[in-house]
């Protein structure tokens, strides 16, 4: 009789699983954070280390498409693009899942402060770093502070 009912609780749970996984691929997708488009890197601090995004002779940015997000950059002349899946936790918070590179499969959790083109993000480096609460990024902090402004799109043909 054990089996049974064993039987039956596991049908229940897997039936609850499909049902929840078919309304959440028909629920429509959160639009209300539009961060869709080239966004151009005007201010990056690693670490604590103001990097010199002028200078650099490659264009450094983010091309967002809904939770995908590359992040695009220059490591000795040789172009890199860091590969993200991002979902925005609420208001002001979000979770940051590398595709690829050194540290893949890892989440790093950050805030965000949109305010029409421009997007302000601290991110920690590693998974076990706590949620930044502040937009800095101190000496020994492992934290990655962007300033980015979205790209018209006449500008992002011209690259």
């Amino acid at each position: 009789m054990r089996f049974a009912a064993g039987k039956g609780l596991s049908a229940l749970g897997v039936a609850l699983l499909l049902l929840s996984a078919r309304f959440m691929l028909a629920a429509e997708p959160d639009k209300s954070w539009p961060t869709d488009g080239r966004w151009n890197v005007e201010r990056m601090v690693s670490d604590g280390i103001e990097i010199p995004i002028a200078k650099s002779p490659t264009p450094t940015f983010f091309e967002i498409d809904g939770e995908r997000w590359n992040w695009v950059f220059s490591v000795s002349g040789k172009k890199v693009t860091a590969e993200f899946r991002v979902a925005r936790v609420d208001e002001a918070a979000l979770n940051a899942v590398q595709l690829n590179g050194a540290y893949q499969g890892q989440t790093c959790a950050g805030i965000y402060r949109l305010e029409g083109d421009l997007l302000t993000l601290c991110l920690c480096e590693r998974q076990s770093d706590p949620r930044p609460t502040k937009f800095e990024s101190k000496p020994g902090s492992r934290r990655y502070l962007f300033v980015v402004r979205r790209l018209a799109g006449s500008e992002e043909a011209g690259e």
